[in-house]
This record gives C-alpha cells, sequence and structure tokens, in this order.
C-alpha cells in the first residue's frame, strides 16, 4: 500500500483491532485473519479504512520515512534524534573517559550516526552539559524532536500514527520551545541514516 506507513498489523493499537473485531464479528476472529499471511494486507486494509486513512502515494516521502522509521524502533530513533540535539558536545567528546561513558549510555553505532547528522541540528547546544544527567537530558530532548515533528506533520500521516500501538508516546506536551522546523530536519536525517543502514 503505496504511501502509508503501516506495512503489516504488528503495530496497531488494541483499540484498532477491538474495532476490526467488531466488524468481523469477535476479537478472536481479527487477530486469526491478522496472523494468516494471505489475509492480512486485506485485513490491515480494511483496518485503515475504518478509520479513514487510504493509501495516499508518495507525496512526502521523508514524513513517511520518518514516520515508519519512529514506529518501527521507537526508543531508539528517540534516543538519536536527542543525541543529535546535543551532537556539538557528543562530536567534542573526544577524551577517552567521556568516549567510554557516552558508548556505555547509548552504543557506539547510535552516537556515530549522531555525529554524522548532527548539523541537522543547525543551532548550538550549550556546550556545558551534567555528564550525569546526559542519558537523562538526551531522553527528554529526543522525545521532544518527536513531540515537535508530529505536530508538523502531514495531517494524513498524523491520523495514521495515531492508530498506532504507540500512539501514546505522541500525545504529550512539548517541554520547553517547540521548534518544528528544526525538530522535522533532525526526524528526517535519522529516518535517512536508519533506512541507508537499513535499520528500518
Amino acid at each position: 500500500m503505496a504511501g502509508l506507513i503501516h506495512s503489516d498489523c504488528t503495530h496497531l493499537a488494541p483499540g484498532a483491532i477491538v474495532k476490526l473485531g467488531a466488524r468481523l464479528g469477535s476479537k478472536k476472529i481479527a487477530e486469526a485473519a491478522m496472523a494468516n499471511k494471505r489475509l492480512s494486507a486485506k485485513v490491515l486494509a480494511g483496518v485503515l479504512s475504518s478509520h479513514s486513512i487510504y493509501p495516499r502515494g508518495e507525496t512526502d516521502l521523508q514524513a513517511t520515512a520518518a514516520a515508519r522509521a519512529w514506529l518501527s524502533a521507537p526508543d531508539r530513533f528517540e534516543r538519536v534524534c536527542g543525541l543529535v540535539v546535543y551532537g556539538s558536545i557528543v562530536c567534542a567528546s573526544v577524551d577517552a573517559k567521556s568516549y567510554r561513558r557516552m558508548v556505555q549510555l547509548f552504543g557506539a553505532d547510535d552516537l556515530a550516526i549522531a555525529c554524522r547528522i548532527h548539523e541537522a541540528n543547525a543551532t548550538d547546544t550549550d556546550n556545558a552539559i551534567d555528564e550525569e544527567r546526559m542519558a537523562e537530558l538526551v531522553q527528554h530532548a529526543g522525545r521532544n524532536v518527536v513531540l515537535c515533528w508530529f505536530q508538523g506533520a502531514p495531517g494524513e500521516i498524523a491520523e495514521e500514527l495515531m492508530i498506532s500501538a504507540i500512539a501514546q508516546r505522541i500525545s504529550g506536551p512539548v517541554r520547553g520551545r517547540a521548534d518544528v522546523a528544526r525538530s522535522t530536519r533532525i526526524a528526517c536525517a535519522v529516518a535517512a541514516e536508519f533506512a541507508r543502514l537499513e535499520l528500518v
């Protein structure tokens, strides 16, 4: 289904499955149909159409790619977005002790991604940071990037994300200043790296 974020029923919210079950006669029938390889595409189409979501073509490839990347690995996507926000600090951590600590907290692969695309942030983050709180700060920054990006996402993509099993993650308020353009740049850069590395 071209242009859609969901390619199968894996990430559907329980409410969407219950709604499908009501249409088919029971939740068990809906779950069996979703598990059947021959029927799963039709089941997904039915779920999406019951929420007035239809294939829309490849009109906004970057937004669709960002949504797919976030949906497939939300924790990692948000972590890398947060690392990009603190990219100038991450890239400047050249002493061995700081680097080892960052690798322990975030993993070498995610640090490498953030260093490759840290320019997507396009604003300098304070170079003085409490290293003890680094994981917490990166987590909050990454979540804010996703929340801001979601606020600026095209309506069709936002509607489709709202029937995903992790939709509650994008329903909270943005902490601090909301910069939708910056967040969109970061989310799309992270999604492009995930695709390049075949992580999604």
